[in-house]
C-alpha cells in the first residue's frame, strides 16, 4: 500500500518538475536557473517536513507512515491546483517516461526521503535520453513543411523584433487578405515547430502571401528559422531590452534582431522601424526601408499602434495596394487580444494589455493613460527577464509613474525593485497574489475609473 501511495506522490511531482521544464523551453539551463527556487518555497518546505515526518514514523508503525503518505498526497492533489499545464506530444513523453525511470528507485518506503530531489535530476535526464529521437521526430516535420512550402512557391513574410510582432501580423493580415490569399500563422505560434507545426497542418494551397511571425529569446536564435525557409520579406518592428537574462546585453539583441537579413532571398526587401537608431546604424546586406510616425492618425493609438500602421502603409506601398484598401483596413483595424485591447465601461475604461511587457511600451501606456481624465489605475506584476538590469528598470518604472492614482502588483515579493520606486511619490500601492484581489479592491473604488492592465509577470525566469 506504502509503495502505490509512494508512487501517486511522484505522479504529482513529476507533473510539477514537468511543467517548469516546459516553461523554460526544455532547457536544462532554464530549468535549473528556476527550477532551484522550488525548493524554498513554503509548499515545499510544509512537503519537505511531513516526508521527514513519515521517514520516522516508518521506523515505528506501519499505520501512522500510511496516514501520514495519504496526507501528502492530499496535500500535493490540492497544491497542484496552481500548477496547471497544457501538455503536448513533447511534454507527454518526457512526463512518461521521467515517470517510469523515478518508479523504478523507489521500491523501498525508505527511499521516499529523497524522492523530490531524485525526481528533480530525473527530468532533464529524461529529456537528454529522449533528445535524438526528439531531433529525427522535429527533422521529419520540417522536411515534410519545406517540401509543401517548395510547392506552393507563396511570398513569405518573416516578423521578428522585441514586441509588436503579433500586432503588426494581425495588421498587415487584415490589409493583405482584401487583395491577396493570405495566410497568417496561427495566434502567437512563433517558434520554430509551431511554425512547422502551422505550416503542416493548416496552410492550403491556394496560398499567395505567408506570414509568419518569429520569435526568438537567444543570440543568433534567428537563424534557426533557416532549416524551415527563406523569406521574400522582412520585417523588425523594433529593439528593447528584452530576454536579457538570455540574450545578456542589448548588443547582441540588436544583432541577433537584425539577423533576419540573412532569411532573405537574394531579391528579398527588409522593413524595420526607422524610429530605432540603432537599427538606422545597422548596415544590412540587402535592400532596406525604414518607416516612421509620419501619417496623421487618431488619438485613440498608442505609439506602438500607430508605427504599426506606417510600417504596414509602407508594405502597402510596395505591394501597390490600391488607397482604397488602406483606408477600408484604416477604419476596421482589428483588435488584437490583450494587446492595448480598450473596453469600456459604465464607470470606466479598461486597457488590457496583458500578454508582454517591456519597458518601452509599458512606459507609452502610461503616457497614455495619464492624458484622460479619471482616476489612474494600473495592474501589473512589472518587468521580467532582464538579468542584472532587473532592479534598476523596475524601480525606474515605479518612479515613472507619478500620475497614477493605484498601483497593484501582483507580487510575492515583499521588496519588489517597483514598489520602491512608486512609493517614492505615492502610498496608494497594493500588494496581491490574484487578480480577483484586484477587482475586488477596485470596486470599492468611487469614480471614473481608467485601468491599465499590464502583463501579470511571473515567478520563472525573473532574473
Amino acid at each position: 500500500m506504502i509503495n502505490i501511495l509512494l508512487f501517486i506522490q511522484l505522479c504529482f511531482l513529476s507533473h510539477i518538475f514537468v511543467k517548469y521544464f516546459m516553461q523554460g523551453y526544455y532547457s536544462t539551463k532554464r530549468y535549473f536557473k528556476s527550477g532551484l527556487s522550488l525548493f524554498f518555497k513554503p509548499r515545499f518546505l510544509i512537503y519537505y517536513f511531513s516526508i521527514f515526518i513519515i521517514f520516522c514514523f516508518s521506523f515505528y508503525k506501519y499505520k501512522y507512515s500510511l496516514l501520514a503518505l495519504i496526507f501528502l498526497n492530499i496535500y500535493l492533489y490540492f497544491s497542484l491546483y496552481n500548477f496547471k499545464i497544457k501538455y503536448h506530444r513533447r511534454g507527454y513523453l518526457l512526463y512518461l517516461t521521467s515517470l517510469f525511470l523515478s518508479s523504478l528507485l523507489f521500491f523501498n518506503k525508505y527511499l521516499c526521503f529523497f524522492i523530490v530531489i531524485i525526481n528533480y535530476f530525473i527530468i532533464p535526464i529524461t529529456n537528454l535520453i529522449l533528445l535524438p529521437f526528439e531531433k529525427r521526430i522535429q527533422k521529419k516535420y520540417l522536411n515534410m513543411a519545406k517540401d509543401k512550402l517548395r510547392k506552393i512557391n507563396p511570398i513569405i513574410i518573416g516578423i521578428t523584433g522585441s514586441f509588436g510582432k503579433t500586432t503588426f501580423k494581425e495588421y498587415l493580415y487584415s490589409l493583405l487578405k482584401n487583395k491577396f490569399i493570405t495566410y497568417k500563422s496561427k495566434g502567437n505560434y512563433n517558434t520554430l515547430m509551431g511554425l512547422t507545426k502551422f505550416i503542416n497542418q493548416e496552410l492550403n494551397n491556394d496560398c499567395e502571401i505567408l506570414i509568419l511571425e518569429m520569435g526568438i529569446d537567444e543570440n543568433h536564435g534567428i537563424l534557426k528559422y533557416q532549416l524551415l525557409t527563406s523569406l521574400d520579406i522582412a520585417i523588425i518592428t523594433g529593439v528593447g531590452k528584452v530576454h536579457l537574462a538570455t540574450f545578456k546585453n542589448f548588443d547582441n539583441i540588436i544583432n541577433s534582431k537584425c539577423e533576419i537579413d540573412l532569411l532573405l532571398k537574394e531579391t528579398g526587401v527588409l522593413f524595420y522601424n526607422g524610429e530605432y537608431q540603432e537599427l538606422k546604424n545597422h548596415k544590412f546586406l540587402h535592400k532596406n526601408f525604414a518607416y516612421n510616425n509620419d501619417l496623421n492618425l487618431s488619438n485613440n493609438l498608442n505609439i506602438f499602434q500607430k508605427m504599426t500602421v506606417n510600417g504596414v502603409k509602407l508594405i502597402a506601398d510596395y505591394f501597390h495596394i490600391e488607397e482604397k484598401y488602406f483606408t477600408y483596413f484604416l477604419n476596421n483595424l482589428p483588435p488584437v487580444k490583450r494587446r492595448f485591447e480598450i473596453k469600456n465601461f459604465p464607470d470606466g475604461i479598461v486597457i488590457n494589455d496583458s500578454y508582454n511587457i517591456n519597458e518601452n511600451g509599458f512606459k507609452e501606456s502610461i503616457k497614455y493613460i495619464s492624458s484622460l481624465n479619471g482616476i489612474k489605475i494600473v495592474i501589473t506584476g512589472g518587468l521580467i527577464e532582464l538579468g542584472k538590469e532587473y532592479f534598476l528598470a523596475n524601480y525606474n518604472l515605479g518612479l515613472s509613474m507619478k500620475n497614477i492614482d493605484y498601483l497593484f502588483l501582483i507580487t510575492k515579493d515583499k521588496k519588489h525593485p517597483l514598489s520602491k520606486g512608486y512609493l517614492t511619490h505615492h502610498n496608494k500601492l497594493f500588494k496581491v497574489k490574484s487578480l480577483k484581489k484586484c477587482y475586488k479592491i477596485i470596486n470599492q473604488i468611487k469614480g471614473y475609473k481608467i485601468i491599465l492592465i499590464s502583463a501579470k509577470g511571473c515567478d520563472y525566469f525573473l532574473h
